[in-house]
């Protein structure tokens, strides 16, 4: 972050304390005008081929909704990261970790609705089976299908 990026909410923290408003009023204003910013709340990032680097970005944001790791970051400064033999083995490398969990979660979330599936509740007359264990295993079956299809691609 540059100091032109800043100077507009040092301005604001200023003007708050012209105001007569308490420092932590000031800063409660400054802290909340940078969160609703859009610089803070989206990646922005300009049109055309990616580099290494935004490629490993993307990558681990997609797949474990984190940032990338040593060893992808080391392939994107090697500069490796466009050779397809790399791409393929990072995303698989990717894929087998413990935190894709969060790539199955989020895309199945999204994809089928999976996160909704609170939002409506079988009537107990038609299903008298439905519970909470069987609600949980329904997300928890379609997850570890989705798994398996992606151990087979």
């Amino acid at each position: 972050m540059s100091d032109a990026d800043v100077k507009p909410f040092l301005a604001l923290v200023e003007s708050k304390l012209a105001e007569k408003r308490t420092f932590e009023q000031a800063i409660r204003a400054g802290l909340g005008a940078i969160m609703v910013s859009p610089e803070f709340l989206f990646f922005r990032e300009t049109p055309g081929k990616l580099d290494d680097f935004a490629l490993a970005s993307r990558l681990s944001y997609f797949i474990w909704s984190s940032m990338p790791d040593d060893e992808l970051l080391a392939e994107a400064e090697k500069g490796k990261l466009h050779e397809p033999g790399a791409l393929h083995a990072q995303v698989e490398r990717l894929l087998k970790s413990p935190k894709a969990a969060a790539f199955t979660q989020n895309f199945l979330g999204q994809w089928l609705g999976l996160r909704d599936i609170d939002f409506t509740m079988p009537g107990h007359i038609l299903y008298p089976d439905y519970d909470e264990m069987l609600k949980a295993s329904m997300v928890r079956e379609t997850e570890l299908f989705f798994n398996e299809i992606l151990k087979m691609t």
